[in-house]
């Protein structure tokens, strides 16, 4: 019999979501595995263009809260991220422009990072604390157990946990079928 691995969360998706729900889940004393089916940060991550949008008063008004509370969080956030890296990623913006649909526009308090500053750092992080990272798999075979799943990679290893995380964005391509919203990545 072959020796899978066990974890308590494995999470399907090395990208931004992936990786920073891992590193969370590490700093609460998870064991956690991240498996992609490419390459780590290499879809939707590095292509956003790195807006915040807290502010965005076309996002649904019942989002308002959680979008500052989550705003207030990016600071130390960012500043845990460079520490565990080594890498600094500095909020590129304060201020966006909005246009509203009478012709005129107003100023908006909107952050922005550079998402290929903050992949780079969320991707080192995860290497510095030791979290499982398998890239490169292709798309697993997902098998539902009772008290875990097993993940059967393409290639690579076959692994074993008590829970999974679906962060594979949207590219995937099985069920349920995920789309982006209001043309975000």
């Amino acid at each position: 019999m072959s020796h899978r691995p066990s974890f308590e969360i494995a999470i399907a998706g090395a990208g931004l979501i992936g990786l920073t729900l891992a590193l969370e889940l590490h700093s609460r004393g998870l064991s956690v595995a991240v498996i992609d089916a490419a390459q780590p940060m290499r879809g939707a991550s590095v292509a956003a263009a790195g807006m915040l949008a807290a502010n965005d008063p076309h996002n649904p008004a019942v989002l308002g809260p959680f979008a500052r509370h989550s705003l207030s969080l990016y600071p130390a956030f960012l500043d845990r991220l460079s520490s565990l890296s080594g890498l600094p990623v500095p909020f590129q913006t304060e201020l966006t422009i909005q246009f509203l649909s009478d012709g005129t526009s107003t100023l908006l308090p909107e952050r922005s990072v550079d998402p290929r500053q903050l992949a780079a750092a969320v991707l080192a992080s995860a290497r510095a604390v030791g979290i499982t990272i398998l890239e490169n798999t292709g798309y697993p075979t997902l098998i539902e157990l009772p008290d875990h799943v097993r993940i059967l990679p393409q290639h690579g290893p076959e692994l074993s946990a008590a829970q999974l995380v679906h962060a594979s964005g949207a590219w995937f391509s099985g069920t349920p079928a995920i789309r982006p919203r209001k043309g975000q990545m």
